[in-house]
């Protein structure tokens, strides 16, 4: 069954977003151990790399780029009200 965003269960909300998480915000030791280690940069260079053993011209992939980035933004976004409640529900703090 297809779920509109605003008729989706909580725990699909969460599921999801614990995926992203998981995938996209890693400590920084595990990226420093290889590049390899980021599920995002993987994608990013996979995605780029065209059948002529070359890379996309960056005007190419800026709008992949932009997209990824309000991902991005959005998941610690949610993040963060997911943990108000260990902040006394208050954003300032």
């Amino acid at each position: 069954m297809f779920y509109s965003a605003s008729k989706a269960p909580p725990a699909v909300f969460h599921a999801i977003h614990n995926l992203l998480v998981t995938l996209t915000l890693l400590p920084v030791e595990v990226l420093q151990e290889s590049k390899w280690n980021d599920p995002l940069q993987c994608f990013l260079a996979v995605y780029a790399l065209r059948e002529e053993k070359a890379f996309l011209e960056p005007q190419q992939v800026t709008k992949l780029l932009a997209k990824c980035k309000y991902i991005l933004r959005s998941i610690v976004f949610w993040q963060s009200v997911m943990n108000m409640e260990n902040f006394g529900d208050d954003f300032q703090k």
